[in-house]
């Protein structure tokens, strides 16, 4: 074979103390390995987080606020669904400093100030949503802002638009000092998007340090770490190679203007309230009942509880981050009767995925003791009693609405006229969508057999990293095995199921029994509803956006299917509804 001349020693590396002994060790190696036997030797690197992540700082606005037994709890506009995903994906640690340029102008860095034990809770309504707990921060009031430093690496490239919350939405600031960038202002947001400056370096920063250190070794930018468009056109001023993994990371450089032959395509596997009208709304703590007191006086609110259940009663508790505790229900029905709110009545969700059935009767009995509270104080008549949600359409449901049936006919009796309402997701979408992807690579390691799809944890498969649900799937070779599609009877083989990304996280199956597969197949994977694609991102350039839902109805109505193919193929959902909750 002709001689081989390029050797790429791939990435990994950090912005650290340990940087300086790391370059000294792959330069002595390659010195010694390499360069006194070949000449000519070219040596690549692809360095993502050592570029990007002390380069971004992240200010995120404090949108909510609760004090708790001494402990002050604060809703931020990002969390682990947007910019901070890496602490779900890459088990990172974040810290955060005050900038509490609203309640303390004077001060705003509070230096000097006590501080509490603090929780910092993400803006969705999923209790994961937990940026940081136990950490100690002084007294921040609502419009305050928290700063993340080193927020660059597997960051907001990883973050979804869950719960309708953009991470696309975040705005960079870049400021420039000569040919570098730093954080130049803070700058308010409108409609509460989350602030992302920049800091590319003050001199001697991460671009000088990788091209000073083991010479000779061309430098070439893993996109997937960070592909903010500021942040990839100042490393390609800067003279910058790019690694990119996917067709959109390779247009997103050639956009810049790069040439092609600074990229190098690096994946193995390639493949081709007020204001609208909104009256309704939940509180739980005294800050709440401030803000609608001065923003929407007029809303009905439901005053959301958390009820005394045992642990292991669902698959994910939602207590932690929601709920107003017993002790807390009368100082703040107080509270929203001397601000002349109107609260209609309780609201509680006891968990996601339910597995006691029995806690919802302990709920309803603890939203009994609400109303009557509320009737001891003089409070109107409450009228609405919302059970929440964590239904699952399986054998339990029928036990499930019984007990609730039977503890809510209790209640009506004694207060006729309750409105009770329910608020099933997983119920509904869980098993009404069936996700087919295409088999796009494929290896064989002795019995082994391993296959690469078109979807993954960062797509439609996150929720086996979010909610810890496993997935299963069964064979559609419609490719290989025209005559036996469904492969009946066929010999199965030990099997790993890989997406498509350059992350090794991107793996859904292990261990897992398949009949023999070919490139261009299909595995079918059932239940695919529920916290799958809604909190999907677009990672590497793969977009869960991107996957497209077809709607097929049979004639006779009894069935419906939706399903997802796309032109390049992705994914397939088909559905047949549940019956319905009430």
């Amino acid at each position: 074979m002709p001689r081989m001349q390029i050797l790429d020693i791939g990435g990994g590396f950090t912005a650290g103390s340990r940087f300086d002994e790391m370059a000294k060790i792959v330069k002595d190696s390659i010195n010694t390995k390499y360069k006194s036997e070949i000449s000519g030797l070219m040596v690549m690197a692809e360095p993502g987080r050592f570029f990007a992540e002390t380069s971004f700082t992240l200010v995120a606005n404090i949108t909510g606020k609760r004090v708790r037994d001494g402990v002050r709890e604060y809703w931020i506009n990002d969390g682990i669904y947007g910019t901070m995903s890496g602490i779900i994906y890459k088990n990172v640690t974040v810290t955060a400093m005050p900038l509490a340029c609203t309640s303390n102008k004077a001060n705003p860095t509070c230096r000097g100030a006590q501080t509490y034990s603090s929780t910092v809770f993400g803006p969705t309504m999923d209790s994961l949503d937990a940026v940081l707990t136990d950490y100690q921060l002084p007294e921040m009031q609502v419009n305050d802002w928290l700063v993340f430093p080193n927020m660059g690496a597997y960051t907001a490239a990883l973050g979804s638009s869950f719960n309708g919350f953009k991470t696309s939405a975040i705005v960079t600031h870049l400021g420039w000092l000569g040919r570098f960038c730093y954080v130049k202002e803070l700058q308010n947001p409108r409609n509460g998007g989350t602030v992302f400056p920049t800091r590319f370096g003050d001199g001697g920063e991460p671009h000088e340090q990788m091209d000073s250190k083991p010479s000779h070794h061309p430098t070439i930018y893993a996109v997937k770490c960070n592909p903010d468009p500021a942040f990839l056109s100042a490393l390609a001023a800067l003279g910058a190679g790019f690694d990119c993994a996917s067709n959109a990371e390779i247009e997103a450089i050639l956009a810049l203007r790069v040439s092609a032959d600074r990229i190098v395509f690096a994946n193995t596997c390639k493949a081709k309230a007020a204001s609208v009208g909104v009256n309704l709304a939940t509180f739980d703590s005294i800050e709440e009942v401030e803000k609608n007191s001065k923003w929407h006086p007029k809303c009905a609110l439901l005053l959301r509880i958390k009820p005394t259940l045992d642990d292991g009663v669902a698959r994910l508790p939602l207590g932690a981050k929601f709920g107003a505790l017993p002790e807390e229900v009368v100082p703040l029905l107080q509270a929203a009767q001397a601000a002349r709110l109107n609260v209609a009545g309780v609201s509680f969700h006891v968990g996601s995925g339910v597995l006691d059935s029995t806690a919802y009767r302990v709920a309803i009995a603890a939203a009994r003791a609400v109303f009557d509270a509320a009737t001891e104080l003089g409070m109107p008549r409450m009228n609405i009693l919302d059970i929440g949600g964590g239904f699952t359409a399986c054998s339990q449901f029928d036990e499930t609405a019984a007990i609730i049936k039977a503890a809510v006919h209790t209640f009506d009796n004694e207060l006729p006229g309750l409105r009770v309402i329910a608020e099933p997701g997983s119920y509904f979408a869980e098993t009404s969508f069936t996700l087919a992807a295409n088999i796009i690579g494929k290896r064989v390691r002795g019995t082994l057999r391993e296959y690469w799809i078109n979807d993954g944890i960062h797509g439609s498969m996150n929720c086996i990293i979010h909610h810890n649900v496993p997935v299963t799937a069964t064979p559609f070779a419609g490719t290989s095995n025209n005559m036996n599609p469904t492969c009946r009877g066929a010999q199965t083989y030990s099997s790993t199921v890989f997406g498509p990304t350059c992350d090794s996280l991107d793996t859904m199956l292990r261990e897992y029994q398949l009949p023999e597969m070919q490139v261009n197949d299909w595995l079918v994977f059932p239940n695919m509803g529920a916290y799958t694609a809604a909190s999907g991102s677009s990672f590497n350039g793969f977009k869960t956006s991107a996957i497209a839902t077809h709607l097929v109805i049979t004639p006779a109505m009894a069935t419906w299917e939706l399903t997802r193919l796309p032109l390049d193929p992705v994914s397939m959902a088909s559905t047949h509804p549940p019956s319905p909750l009430i």
